[in-house]
């Protein structure tokens, strides 16, 4: 069948490749947002969140994207949920599109106790934002947070069981 991902829980090779090979437009992100490297970005986020996944296009085994949640606080119910992706998620755009709301509930099934899911997008990245809406339930604030290096986000939540 196409446009098939495999999910799986992350793999250092998966997060190497993702450093390797990331979406130019989530480099830029990272670095709007105030981080120092990609590097740095990628290996603390993996390292801090509770569940990890890779999707891998199943056709190609390529890398589209990895994906994490991690908690406010150890006893939180609201927790940061972050995707990177790679050249290859936009390459292979609808497996990644398709695959986007499986990748969601994996990655809700695995926190059971978090209830409210949050992050922001560049407000200049509109086609993520309605992404987000469409493919994710994202329901984005109308007030804008001002990043670290003076950028402007769009701040989201994704409330389990409203999407």
């Amino acid at each position: 069948m196409r446009y098939q991902a495999d999910i799986k829980q992350v793999t250092a090779n998966d997060v190497l490749d993702l450093i390797q090979n990331i979406r130019e437009a989530d480099a830029k992100e990272l670095m709007l947002a105030g981080e120092k490297s990609v590097r740095s970005a990628v290996e603390r986020s993996v390292a801090k969140s509770v569940v990890c996944l890779a999707a891998r296009d199943r056709a190609t085994q390529e890398l589209l994207c990895i994906c994490g949640v991690v908690p406010v606080t150890i006893d939180s119910d609201t927790a940061c949920m972050w995707e990177l992706s790679t050249q290859s998620a936009q390459c292979n755009r609808r497996t990644f599109l398709r695959n986007s709301k499986k990748v969601l509930d994996m990655l809700m099934e695995a926190t059971p106790t978090i209830k409210t899911y949050f992050n922001a997008i560049p407000s200049e990245y509109t086609g993520y934002i309605q992404w987000a809406k469409r493919y994710l339930g994202a329901k984005f604030d109308k007030n804008e947070a001002i990043s670290p290096t003076g950028h402007r986000f769009r701040t989201w939540t994704i409330t389990k069981g409203a999407c």
